[in-house]
């Protein structure tokens, strides 16, 4: 049997990023998890993205590809003002790293919405645009149905205790 090579995805290293502010209607930094920021202005004249700190280039990926660092990116993008679709701009950090930013451009004259964000944390790596860390690498605790249930034993466990302690309270009165 022949091996079979594999890509450097290192999927457990991928991971989500707050951007902040998360939309943006003339020009400033937007602020990708406090690692990463870029320049992002929109008028009349296009919508603009330039790299600050940590990152050294972006480029627009489809949604079906995998960014990795070896492809092309760009210190700047300018893209036409009337723009209203939903790109992906994959980014590459100073230390080889590679991400993305899900934007939904609103078209002409109105706010850049930033829809999610996410990096691969391994140097050299690649991502698929638009992939999030899959959830069942995290760690577990309640949430849902799960979260409420042990809500309500707690609950019961609490009032099971107060009520205890005034059988003990009674008795001594």
């Amino acid at each position: 049997m022949a091996a079979v090579a594999t890509p450097h995805y290192a999927e457990a290293a991928i991971q989500p990023l707050t951007i902040n502010p998360a939309t943006n209607s003339v020009g400033t930094t937007v602020g990708l998890g406090g690692l990463f920021s870029f320049f992002q202005f929109n008028d009349d004249v296009g919508k603009s993205i330039s790299i600050k700190s940590n990152l050294s280039g972006v480029n627009i990926f489809p949604s079906s590809s995998r960014i990795g660092p070896d492809d092309s990116f760009f210190t700047s993008l300018i893209i036409s003002a009337s723009a209203s679709s939903t790109i992906f701009v994959g980014f590459k950090t100073t230390a080889d790293q590679v991400g993305w930013i899900q934007m939904d451009l609103g078209g002409a004259g109105q706010p850049i919405l930033y829809v999610a964000a996410a990096y691969n944390t391994t140097p050299d790596g690649s991502i698929g645009v638009g992939k999030l860390p899959d959830p069942s690498t995290a760690v577990p605790g309640p949430s849902g149905a799960l979260g409420a249930l042990a809500a309500l034993a707690q609950g019961r466990r609490i009032r099971k205790r107060i009520k205890q302690s005034s059988q003990v309270e009674n008795v001594a009165a």
